[in-house]
């Protein structure tokens, strides 16, 4: 196996990597434009994926970069989000050679070497369609060619909201005094005598 060094980089030659080579992140994806201004500042990247991760249109994807590790940029990237969503036809028409779906949501990558467990955590609970991507660039000895290495990293889904389902007698069993719950089992029993479409019996917390 060849010997090889990892290199550090400029924000631009990252940027440069990702632009000639957006298919080694994923599959299908293109590169569209960069340093696009917006009312929150230059964008990164523009690339448009394939469209075949859910059998959808193309959707546009805005790619934040970063060479450290860095918190912010999700709110970064965050701001450029919904400024194209905001002018997600506008876009469709500009780079229509693309062909754009602006029926499809518009989704936000972030690239970096690392990524923190509290922005990992912060994009578990945003409604939005983000990827990560950490990335290293290794040189091989004896080349001058810079070759980066992309991987995802899973963002975790939020835990299932539990539900609380009360009976009759669930509620019943929070009576102590025997004699009140005598009252009450009167009171359950003689209930479907009554008219019952003016009567929930259901239980609500």
């Amino acid at each position: 196996m060849k010997k090889y060094q990892q290199i550090e980089l400029k924000e631009s030659q990252l940027e440069d990597l990702v632009r000639i080579g957006a298919d080694l992140i994923e599959d299908g994806l293109k590169y569209v434009d960069h340093q696009k201004i917006t009312d929150k500042g230059r964008m990164d990247v523009l690339m448009v994926d394939s469209g075949k991760a859910d059998n959808s249109g193309k959707a546009i994807v805005v790619a934040e970069l970063k060479i450290n590790e860095d918190d912010n940029m999700l709110f970064q990237g965050l701001d450029y989000y919904d400024y194209v969503s905001t002018n997600i036809e506008a876009f469709a028409r500009i780079y229509k050679d693309f062909e754009i779906d602006p029926m499809t949501s518009i989704r936000l990558m972030l690239i970096a070497p690392s990524f923190s467990q509290t922005l990992i955590n912060r994009c578990k609970w945003i409604n939005a369609n983000i990827s990560l991507f950490m990335f290293k660039c290794i040189k091989f000895e004896g080349s001058e060619e810079i070759v980066p290495v992309f991987s995802e990293i899973i963002i975790p889904t939020p835990p299932a909201p539990i539900e609380e389902k009360y009976t009759i007698l669930d509620r019943v069993q929070y009576i102590k005094s025997s004699e009140v719950r005598k009252i009450l089992d009167s009171l359950i029993a003689d209930l479907p005598n009554w008219k019952k479409d003016k009567i929930l019996i259901e239980p609500i917390k």
